[in-house]
Parts: C-alpha cells; structure tokens; sequence
C-alpha cells in the first residue's frame, strides 16, 4: 500500500496505553502560559487572535508544541554528536508530551463551544496528522524506539523517526498559525525553516540535472555520455541524496547500481534508464510539492529560481 494511502484509526486509549502518558490537567490556581511567555515570533502571532479564551486556547497548543520541539532539538544534537544510544529516553518523552498535546486538542475539539467551524476543522486536521504520524513512528516503523535503548535502530532510521515528527510538529503549528493569518509561514515562525527550503530547492535542481544527464544519456551511442552519467548519480548519491526522504535511499541506490551493473552490458542500459527516468520523474514531483516549496514559487529564497521540471525523454511517459 502506498503511504499517502495509508490511513489510521485516531485511538487516544492506544497512545495513553502506559501511565505516564496520562496527560496531568493543570492543578486549580497554577498559572497557564500566557502568550508573552512563548518565543516572540509565536507571541506576536498571538497577540492578535481575539477573543481571550481562543488566544489562551492557541497558547496552550503552542506551548506544548513547542516544548516537544524543544526534545526533537535535543534528540538531533545527541544523534549528531554522540550516536543512537543515549535517545531513547527522549524519544520517551517525545511521545508523552506529543500524547498530552493531542489529547489537549482532543479535548478542546470535543468541548470548546466558542470555536467557528474554520479553527474547529484546523484542530481536528492537526489531530489526525499528529496522531496519525506518531502511531506511524511509535507504533508501525520503530515500536522499540522508547525501550530502555534504541540501539535496534540505526542512525539513518533514528533520524528517520526524527523528521517525521520535527515536520509534524512545524507543519501543523504552521497550518494553525494560518487558521489567523493566512500569510504565515515557516520562515516567520522557525529559525531553521529557511534551511530547510534550501536544501529541497538544491535537491530539486540537483534532481532535474540528473534527469537532463538521463536524457542525454539516451538519445546518444557514444560511451563518454553514459559514464558521466554514471559519475554524476554517484554524486548526487554522496552529496544530495540524504535530502530524499529516509524511504527513497534504498531504491535510489539500487538504481545506482543497476545502471553501473547495465554500463557493462551495454545492450541493457537503454531498458534501465527507461526505468529510471519516469523514476526521478516522480522524485522530482514530490519534491516540488513539498511544503516547504509551497511559498518558494518561479522565484526561490533570496531571488532564486526554481528550474521548471525537465520532463523525461520519449513518448507515452505516465502522467505524474
């Protein structure tokens, strides 16, 4: 099944199934965070959103959201400078405070009776996204992540585990920010959003290179073409390729060697790269509909461009 089909059941017993992910209401008389207590760019946001019940209701979604952040920031230190053994504990608390953030949203969907249908419909879609990616991490691809190690997980799937929720997390405190402002977005909201824009603009290019090469490739019987085909996914393998999601290395890689494997036996070479063109095809698509690409339109981050898609070569390519 492909994953943009695949569908979960929102089951709050199951992400409450041990009692420390219990959420803990807020004693009588402690102090909720007001919204000046969030980092300025989130207060600011804030700020505006009237009446009072519904800022405090943001802020309180914000503050959660931000403190898992907070973890995930912890967890991509440790994951750069000391390795897979010492993050199982906050990807435990990573899961707890991701099972009070949805249960508070759960919560409020089901009982804040001064919501409009827009904010109410923006906190249902965080619901499901936010329970729907952490029974994908916790529960389907690593349910021995929060054990006491994580040492069954390599670093490529740890951090795999990582960007699933970090995206999560900054996409759905993006698409509430815009339930108020429509022109918000993760630029003004994060610091290492702009970052994140780069590295998939350069993966776009880098990709529509790739496929210029496969083109060429094709339409050519001269042997020097072929080989710096080969030269250049070997590139974009050691210096680009960590860009894909975590799900595409492997048959990326396959390709790589499938085509080193045809340059051999020229006569096959022709029939990979038609596999491998409609391939990157595919890559190349996904990419530009990233999120992150949404607001970089014909003109990317600090005036560049985004390439128009190369399309593959020859006659009767599937629609993407």
């Amino acid at each position: 099944m492909a994953e943009d089909d695949l569908e979960i059941e929102i089951d709050l017993g199951e992400c409450f199934a041990s009692p420390s992910l219990t959420p803990t209401p807020t004693p009588p008389g402690e102090a909720r965070p007001a919204a000046g207590a969030l980092p300025t760019r989130f207060a600011q946001m804030v700020d505006g959103i009237e009446p009072d019940r519904l800022r405090n209701l943001v802020t309180q979604i914000y503050a959660r959201q931000l403190k898992a952040l907070g973890t995930l920031e912890a967890i991509e230190r440790i994951l750069t400078e000391k390795g897979v053994k010492d993050v199982a504990r906050l990807f435990d608390v990573l899961r707890n405070q991701c099972a009070n953030l949805l249960a508070y949203i759960t919560e409020t969907v089901a009982s804040a009776d001064f919501l409009d249908e827009d904010v109410k419909d923006t906190l249902d879609g965080m619901r499901f996204v936010i329970a729907h990616e952490m029974s994908k991490v916790f529960r389907m691809d690593f349910p021995a992540l929060t054990g006491a190690t994580a040492a069954p997980y390599s670093r490529a799937g740890l951090t795999r585990a990582w960007g699933l929720m970090h995206n999560c997390l900054q996409q759905t405190a993006i698409t509430l920010a815009q339930a108020f402002d429509p022109a918000a977005c993760g630029e003004r909201l994060f610091d290492d959003y702009q970052g994140k824009v780069e590295n998939s603009l350069a993966l776009y290019r880098d990709l529509n290179l790739l496929l210029q090469k496969v083109n060429r490739a094709q339409n050519t019987n001269g042997i020097l073409l072929k080989h710096s085909l080969i030269r250049h996914m070997e590139l974009f393998r050691d210096e680009t390729m960590h860009f894909l999601m975590y799900k595409d290395w492997a048959e990326f890689e396959n390709f790589v060697e499938k085509i080193k494997d045809a340059f051999e036996e020229i006569d096959s070479f022709d029939n990979v790269l038609q596999e491998f063109a409609p391939y990157l095809d595919t890559l190349i698509h996904h990419v530009g509909m990233r999120e992150v690409l949404r607001h970089v339109g014909a003109v990317g981050p600090q005036g560049a461009s985004l390439p128009a898609r190369i399309e593959p070569a020859g006659a009767g390519w599937p629609a993407i």
